[in-house]
Parts: C-alpha cells; structure tokens; sequence
C-alpha cells in the first residue's frame, strides 16, 4: 500500500538533473581550459 514508484522517482531525478547536465555541456569548454590553466606554473 505505501511502496514506492521507482519509475516516478527515477523521472523526477532525470528531470531535476537535466538542467545541470545541460549548462555542462554548453559550457564545458570553459571548464576545462580553467582546470589546464590552474596547473600551469611559469
């Protein structure tokens, strides 16, 4: 009577975590040249 529903919960994280994913992707060139710049000396 009181089982969760996996598949809305697995539809809910998808979605909550979708936004995040996202903004990755568009800015991922960014973030990887800010890691190889902050293991440079010189």
């Amino acid at each position: 009577m009181y089982g969760a529903q996996w598949q809305l919960m697995m539809a809910a994280s998808t979605l909550a975590m979708l936004p995040t994913i996202v903004l990755f992707f568009f800015t991922q060139k960014t973030f990887v040249r800010g890691i190889a710049l902050t293991g440079l000396k010189g």
